[in-house]
């Protein structure tokens, strides 16, 4: 339960003397969730000063510390928005099942739902997964309108409704990495995401600073056309009537039902697939600059290859800061440079929700620190390995090429591994290019604009 600042209330604290390392930096409008620090004592905020136990910014604290112990969170499939008080507050434990306690939630709900409603709209990321150890949860039917767009029919992505997101996912044929749970509840923390069904195919959809779109096409087994419409219906009610419709990752299988309705296509991506006995084996003429790098790390490095741990975190949002200022220094186009930004948010929601998403992290501990961290998936269907995260530091030589062949090799029940896209990034294409793929998947962002 790391506290979630507001945009301002990011900017609010940092100038009040809170390091910026403390956010992954990702500038995400839903708000950002606060780095915890973990030693041998525990996780604490950042802002938490153990010699006064008290906290060192509390004048500037964010919303979410001072509604404590009451507490925002989604119910358990995000089609609305609750409020509770915390039993893990010594007051509300002393208070609970009085009628005291249950009037003071009650009457924080109507004033939270009414008076207070852009407030918490503004911070929405402060709304938390269901807890059900939570004292007189009580629904707030105006916000869950407004964030969970309850008036659309449409529900927000929480690790509650992963199962039956996971369920239409793997129920239709292989296709696209991008079309699997982890791929799209990376990015949690930087978009609102919402679902619903419609006509046996699920709907995600993600919003952020400009318009909605979806995150990926309608996926399952009932009829795609009607799921299509449906979709550029729901978006046209989100973005108003003059915006276009906008679908992310649609394969070559998909691309004629969205053609016949008037889809064109606005970027091209491809997905890159490999042999992976040969990725983790590097044998031949093609991976001898691939053997040279790998055999340097080994030789200088007293390195170990192993899975995350919670503890972890914040030497690995160190680790991804220097990759991502070594990267920025290597590109610094602008959309390069965006989607490192964007990037930073993706990484943190995906190592604190490993494991309800699926993914396997694992890092490279090299002569006692971090220098590497990577994370994939098992694509569903069975033939596949995606790798979702690679972030290792590039002044340490070989250390990326030998954290790939480690994880490669983990992925011995998959013939082939997905390296995902290039992002239209050609520096990018150019390193994937290399790596000899033996297919590539094609994917398309869908545009239909309104007569």
């Amino acid at each position: 339960m790391a506290p979630v600042f507001s945009p301002g209330e990011v900017a609010a604290v940092c100038a009040a003397g809170l390091a910026e390392d403390a956010f992954s930096g990702a500038g995400s409008p839903i708000g950002e969730r606060a780095v915890l620090m973990v030693d041998a004592e525990g996780a604490r905020c950042p802002a938490f000063d153990r010699a006064s136990n008290g906290c060192r910014f509390y004048s500037v604290r964010p919303f979410d510390c001072r509604l404590y112990p009451l507490v925002l969170m989604y119910d358990a499939q995000g089609s609305g928005v609750l409020l509770g008080a915390d039993l893990a507050c010594p007051v509300v434990e002393r208070l609970a099942n009085t009628e005291r306690l249950r009037e003071y939630v009650a009457a924080a709900a109507r004033i939270l739902d009414k008076d207070l409603a852009e407030t918490v709209r503004e911070c929405r990321g402060m709304i938390g997964d269901y807890k059900p150890w939570m004292e007189h949860s009580i629904p707030l039917p105006n916000l869950s309108r407004l964030i969970c767009r309850s008036d659309l029919g449409l529900r927000r992505v929480v690790p509650g409704a992963y199962k039956a997101l996971r369920d239409f996912s793997e129920a239709a044929e292989p296709r696209l990495a991008s079309h699997s749970l982890p791929a799209m509840g990376v990015w949690s923390d930087l978009f609102d995401l919402y679902w619903c069904v419609e006509r046996g195919r699920v709907i995600v959809i993600a919003a952020g600073n400009g318009p909605a779109f979806l995150i990926a096409p309608p996926m399952g087994t009932g009829p795609l056309e009607p799921a299509i419409e449906a979709s550029a219906e729901l978006l046209r009610e989100i973005n108003g009537p003059d915006l276009p419709a906008q679908i992310q990752e649609v394969d070559d299988g998909q691309w004629p039902a969205f053609e016949r309705l008037g889809f064109v296509v606005s970027r091209e991506f491809r997905e890159y697939i490999y042999r992976r006995e040969d990725l983790a084996s590097l044998a031949g003429r093609a991976y001898k600059g691939r053997r040279a790098a790998r055999n340097h790390f080994v030789k200088h490095h007293n390195a170990s290859f192993r899975p995350y741990r919670e503890e972890d975190l914040p030497e690995c949002l160190s680790l991804f800061r220097k990759w991502q200022s070594q990267r920025a220094e290597a590109d610094p186009s602008p959309l390069s440079i965006a989607q490192l930004e964007a990037s930073g948010s993706m990484f943190l929601c995906a190592l604190r929700n490993a494991e309800a998403l699926g993914l396997r992290v694992r890092v490279v501990e090299a002569d006692g620190s971090i220098v590497a961290c990577t994370a994939g998936f098992a694509v569903p269907g069975g033939e596949q390995f995606a790798v979702l995260i690679e972030v290792a530091d590039r002044s340490v030589k070989g250390v990326a090429t030998w954290c790939y062949q480690e994880f490669c090799r983990e992925a011995e029940g998959s013939e082939f591994i997905n390296a995902m896209s290039d992002s239209g990034l050609p520096a990018l294409a150019a390193a994937k290019e290399a790596d000899r793929p033996v297919r590539l998947e094609g994917s398309r962002v869908a545009c239909f604009a309104p007569k």
